[in-house]
């Protein structure tokens, strides 16, 4: 799934919630209570921060420069995503959604997917175990809002015959390419090993004997699977994928491979394609149900753009100020400390603004 989908947080304000608003869509309030909220999730924890800052668009710094604050592009990031979620569920309830449990359970299987490169890789702790409970339920809420409003938008098949049917007409995607190395440091050494190969001699019984890379050389040679997807920005891999192509089946040996070292002195390597596994489809249902909706996304893209030029947006002006053409633009010098208003948390029956920054402004032109 595309992290476009991911770069948000926002927080379901309650029924109750009469603090005054940080922003208003079509006369429905954003409440101070609600984005402090939001802004309060990524604080105390570095970690949140950190996934908060790379799933966040735009933002470079979250983190104020004093205790329990945030920088004014940050505040401003998260009311323009509030802004946006508000739209989205406008849209969702329009083509007559509703967010499921299912839904929601949907969205945090895709956001740990997406969100995995934010903190240690793919091989990971899944992101949502790792950062504060109110910033995984701001993302789950708002990838669960965008998702369902995708598939009624695009009227998106996702029944389990329609996934099996992708899952049997797209097979490449899930096959992957399982390789074995031997390295050698002489060309003619390489070419001794290949001849025997070919003359019968097993290909990992010649790397158990033969090569210089001990790690791969005590499972045979076996140097691990690749998929379609991984070669995506890895030049040694898309290297490698080539030079496969020309093996054609499984258990062909290549010619011997000049490689180069790190002392500068060239050495050789021989591969083969040791196994073609093809993921089975249960492995794999949910990467398709994805797929299909992140191929879908325009559909909503397109619709949150139209209802952000017609919608009525105005913003508190410690946050910023609202474009129709350039969104939230952040204020110019507003104290940090004012970005999170703790009188705010405190619901109210009173209209204006706490803290002497006046009233709501910044009506979108």
């Amino acid at each position: 799934m595309a992290l476009g989908l991911l770069a948000a947080l926002a927080g379901l304000a309650s029924a109750c919630d009469i603090s005054p608003p940080a922003a208003t869509v079509d006369g429905v309030a954003i409440s101070q209570n609600q984005l402090n909220s939001s802004l309060r999730s990524v604080l105390g924890s570095s970690l949140s921060a950190q996934v908060a800052r790379c799933l966040v668009a735009g933002t470079t710094s979250v983190a104020g420069t004093g205790d329990d604050t945030v920088t004014a592009q940050y505040a401003a990031d998260q009311l323009a995503q509030l802004v946006s979620w508000r739209v989205d569920q406008q849209i969702l309830a329009a083509a007559g959604g509703t967010v499921t449990a299912a839904d929601r359970a949907a969205a945090a299987v895709d956001i740990d997917a997406g969100g995995a490169s934010c903190t240690t890789g793919s091989a990971g702790p899944p992101v949502l175990s790792l950062v504060s409970p109110a910033l995984r339920d701001e993302l789950v809420g708002l990838v669960a809002t965008d998702e369902a409003a995708i598939v009624r938008l695009a009227r998106l098949d996702l029944s389990t015959s329609s996934l099996l049917g992708y899952y049997q007409t797209h097979q490449s995607q899930f096959t992957s390419e399982c390789v074995s190395g031997i390295l050698v440091a002489t060309q003619a050494e390489a070419q001794q090993i290949h001849d025997a190969i070919v003359a019968g001699a097993p290909f990992a019984t010649e790397a158990q004997a033969h090569s210089l890379d001990a790690q791969s050389a005590a499972r045979g040679g076996q140097l691990g699977c690749y998929n379609d997807s991984d070669l995506q920005g890895n030049p040694q891999l898309i290297g490698l994928a080539l030079e496969l192509a020309k093996l054609g089946g499984v258990g062909k040996v290549s010619e011997p491979l000049e490689q180069p070292s790190a002392t500068g002195v060239p050495q050789w390597v021989l591969i083969e394609i040791s196994s073609r596994p093809v993921a089975p489809f249960d492995q794999v249902a949910g990467q398709i149900r994805s797929t299909l909706i992140q191929n879908a996304a325009p559909v909503l893209d397109q619709a949150r753009t139209a209802a952000l030029a017609r919608a009525r947006v105005t913003v508190d002006p410690r946050y910023g100020t609202w474009s129709r053409l350039r969104g939230l633009i952040p204020p110019a010098g507003v104290p940090e400390r004012f970005l999170i208003d703790a009188a705010a948390d405190v619901p109210s029956n009173s209209g204006s603004l706490l803290g002497g920054l006046g009233g709501p402004g910044g009506a979108g032109g």
